[in-house]
């Protein structure tokens, strides 16, 4: 039997409220050329009985259980690991759900330009009743005006901007070419235990559109929200060390390869810098401020300014 086109990769720890909806999505999709690896983090409910029963019906899906739990990130990592030899791979979390024509989509786009590294679509945020109130209301959140196909570029300018959240960290909404995914999730992040980045998995997930971008020419961009994200009091998402993940992964790409970023050297790693402090990483926003040359440090310091107007804005009663 010939290779599936894409891996679907589903890592799950107690999943068992919400993986049927998401096993049910891959099922429904319009592209039938599919296989669907369950990777169960050795989890203490039904998550992996109710995978092996999907596995029973169609053999399509392949389940998999860890005698313990890796963390989240390993996981992601095991789950890339167990692929079989697709041409495309995507991560899918146990608690999202596609619509049926996500991957037939995003794979069109992989198939006809070899310089597009991902493709990635417009998401519905779907918040539950017990979502953290900072959630707020449903919405529709990536979707950008112009092409489908896109310089890299974009992407880097938009991340590194005040208009961040503009684009997905999260690469569950994403296809990539297998082998590219499998080693962009591997990445080694400078100080991942410190910063907590195999914990919690904010960086290692941005990591992934970072280096897409640095390596080839063009994205792919689906405007239409093909893909939910599910908000929950569960989500990773929502724990308070994640903002510092992920401005740590900025910072590390940003010292990694300015000279290949789409935007002027002064007015990002100001605000990188400034924003690290304030988020308690000072060794790391020092070292990053202390390479500004003169309008580097006067953005630096209007950022300080602003910093400190925010905190005793919190502080005031």
């Amino acid at each position: 039997m010939s290779d599936p086109k894409v891996s679907v990769l589903v890592p799950c720890f107690r999943s068992e409220r919400f993986l049927a909806t998401a096993l049910d999505s891959v099922r429904a999709q319009t592209l039938a050329s599919w296989e669907c690896v369950v990777v169960d983090n050795a989890s203490p409910d039904g998550t992996f009985a109710l995978a092996e029963r999907y596995a029973a019906d169609d053999p399509r899906f392949r389940a998999h259980r860890n005698a313990e739990n890796l963390g989240p990130v390993r996981n992601w990592r095991r789950c890339a690991e167990l692929a079989g030899g697709a041409q495309y791979a995507a991560l899918l979390f146990s608690d999202d759900w596609y619509e049926p024509a996500f991957l037939e989509r995003a794979v069109a786009l992989l198939d006809a330009d070899p310089g597009v590294g991902i493709v990635y679509s417009a998401v519905r945020l779907a918040p539950a009743p017990d979502a953290p109130k900072a959630v707020g209301p449903a919405r529709v959140m990536y979707a950008l005006d112009g092409p489908a196909v896109r310089p890299s570029a974009d992407y880097l300018a938009i991340a590194y901007d005040a208009r961040g959240r503009q684009v997905p960290r999260s690469p569950c909404c994403a296809v990539a070419r297998r082998a590219d995914l499998a080693r962009w999730l591997s990445l080694a992040l400078p100080d991942e235990e410190r910063l907590g980045y195999l914990r919690h998995g904010a960086g290692p997930d941005q990591a992934v559109y970072l280096q897409a971008a640095l390596e080839y020419p063009r994205l792919g961009h689906l405007a239409e929200p093909l893909v939910c994200f599910s908000a929950h009091g569960g989500n990773l998402t929502w724990r308070p060390d994640v903002e510092l993940g992920y401005a740590s992964v900025l910072a590390h790409f940003y010292e990694a390869h300015a000279a290949r970023m789409p935007f002027g050297r002064a007015r990002v790693p100001a605000k990188l810098a400034s924003r690290l402090i304030e988020l308690g990483a000072v060794d790391e926003g020092r070292r990053l401020r202390n390479r500004l040359g003169p309008l580097g440090w006067a953005l630096y310091a209007k950022e300080a300014r602003n910093r400190r107007r925010r905190a005793r804005r919190r502080v005031t009663p």
